[in-house]
């Protein structure tokens, strides 16, 4: 007999089933398993080994997907570093698919650098690949240079990977990111830090090109005849320690920060005015041309 011990995540599923990472008391550790109303009470998804103990976390459904990050192995804890990174499952077939490998993936861009442990990932499609299954993940960096630092990368099923941003990319004008969220079409926003220290919010295309972007210092109109100056922003998404956010449309309790409607949803801080007090505001705009620019106004009564 074997009884679940803990959930490390639970995500719903197409609205019909859930998927859970559940902690076996015996066994192999961090199960995945799915749990239906009727029939079954849950089948085993996968099942495996963690190296170091790793839980497995970022649980994301897109149906008849399923992503993750963390380890897998068949054997009890081998130490092996390449079975941890970021896997696909296709609930369909039964299919496993390691998207990257821990120290093995070699990436193009940065230079001399390989990847490390995984941080955080989100499931999602790409819309110039026929809509195919991809994921987008942040992993650490190891490299003479970037050692240390966070890439973030949309990796398609059985396809290429592409790099979307890395910390300390002078030439992208990014110093530091600290979460990023993903919707169904492969579109990015990107929380990041300048290297002249002010914030910015990023929305990139699958290939890492800007769509739209507001910065710290813009103007915001708040009120007919009252702009102020935007000072910092928060994607609405979850944290996880230091690592950089990933989040998505994966119900898994981390609330992405961009929808599938295309509309990106941001908390602004705001300036004060003279004699004032500084405010904040929770806005949404169509990630579109037209969505973000100087003067933008919150038309919310």
């Amino acid at each position: 007999m074997t009884y679940f011990d803990d959930f490390t995540d639970v995500v719903l599923c197409d609205g019909t089933f859930l998927v859970g990472l559940a902690t076996v008391s015996r066994d192999a550790p961090y199960a995945v398993y799915s749990f239906q109303e009727g029939g079954d009470l849950h089948a085993l998804v996968k099942r495996g080994y963690a190296p170091d103990a790793t839980p497995r976390r970022d649980l994301h459904c897109l149906d008849p997907y399923l992503g993750y990050i963390g380890g897998y192995s068949l054997d009890p804890d081998p130490g092996d570093e390449t079975d941890k990174g970021a896997f696909l499952i296709d609930l369909d077939t039964d299919r496993l698919n390691q998207m990257y490998a821990s120290t093995l993936t070699v990436p193009p861009d940065p230079p001399a650098t390989t990847l490390g442990a995984p941080v955080g990932a989100a499931i999602t499609r790409d819309s110039q690949f026929g809509m195919l299954p991809a994921m987008v993940y942040a992993a650490r960096l190891i490299g003479p240079i970037f050692a240390g630092r966070d890439a973030i990368y949309l990796d398609l099923d059985f396809g290429p990977a592409y790099m979307i941003a890395y910390e300390n990319d002078l030439a992208r004008n990014i110093d530091t990111l600290w979460s990023a969220a993903v919707d169904a079409r492969g579109n990015v926003a990107l929380h990041l830090r300048r290297p002249d220290l002010t914030q910015e919010v990023r929305v990139v295309d699958p290939r890492g090109n800007t769509l739209e972007s507001i910065r710290a210092g813009d103007p915001i109109t708040i009120a007919p005849g009252d702009t102020r100056s935007i000072t910092t922003f928060w994607l609405l998404g979850g944290t996880f320690g230091n690592d950089v956010v990933v989040t998505g449309a994966g119900g898994d309790g981390q609330v992405g920060a961009i929808t599938n409607r295309g509309e990106l949803v941001l908390l602004i801080n705001y300036s004060a005015a003279p004699g004032g007090q500084p405010g904040v505001v929770v806005v949404s705009a169509p990630v579109v041309p037209e969505g973000f620019k100087d003067g933008f106004e919150d038309v919310t009564p």
